[in-house]
C-alpha cells in the first residue's frame, strides 16, 4: 500500500510539474514573440530567471527549471525567428506533449 501511494504521489509531481512547464514555456515564447529579434537570448534568460525563481510549489524545481529552459535557449530564439508558433515551439522543445 505504502509502495502504491509513492508511486501515486510521484505521479502526481511528475505530471504537475509537466504541465507547469508546459504552461511556462508558452507563455515565454509568446512574450518574446513580441521582443526584438536580436535580444531574444538575453530576454529569454532574463524571463526565465525571474519566472522560475518564483515558481509558487511546495517542491523546489526553480533550479530544475532553470538548467531546462537554459540549454533551450538558442532553438527557442532560432524557432521564434523563424516564425513558428509558442504551442510547436514548446512541443519541438519536448515540454508540451503534442
Amino acid at each position: 500500500m505504502l509502495k502504491a501511494f509513492i508511486f501515486l504521489l510521484f505521479l502526481t509531481f511528475y505530471t504537475t510539474r509537466a504541465e507547469i512547464f508546459c504552461q511556462l514555456c508558452k507563455e515565454l515564447v509568446t512574450a518574446a514573440e513580441q521582443e526584438d529579434p536580436n535580444d531574444l537570448k538575453h530576454y529569454l534568460e532574463t524571463k526565465t530567471k525571474e519566472v522560475c525563481s518564483k515558481l509558487p510549489l511546495p517542491f523546489d524545481i526553480s533550479d530544475e527549471c532553470l538548467s531546462f529552459f537554459e540549454k533551450y535557449y538558442p532553438i527557442i530564439s532560432e524557432l521564434l525567428s523563424l516564425g513558428v508558433s509558442p504551442e510547436a515551439v514548446c512541443q519541438h522543445v519536448g515540454v508540451c506533449k503534442q
